[in-house]
């Protein structure tokens, strides 16, 4: 199973590439960055790590962010 802070089921971002102070404050704390849900650090990761198909929904989150951040540095090569 992949272990990442993910803000489920509220937006499902996956927040892999960002410093753990932000979303995590303190270790009690979980703040989404995408979404600004808040919630206990350990409900919030009880909640994903119940769901059935947890694995697939990160994957395919993954995938997208993956093709953000693809389209984002296409922009930023066009624009420079």
């Amino acid at each position: 199973m992949l272990l990442l802070s993910t803000c489920l089921p509220d937006c499902g971002f996956v927040h892999n590439k960002v410093r753990k102070e932000v979303y995590r404050p303190t270790q009690e704390q979980f703040k989404c960055i995408n979404c600004k849900h808040e919630a206990n650090a350990d409900l919030n990761a009880a909640r994903y790590i119940a769901m059935d198909d947890i694995e697939e929904i990160i994957k395919k989150q993954n995938e997208v962010q993956k093709q953000q951040e693809e389209q984002a540095k296409q922009y930023e090569d066009i624009s420079a």
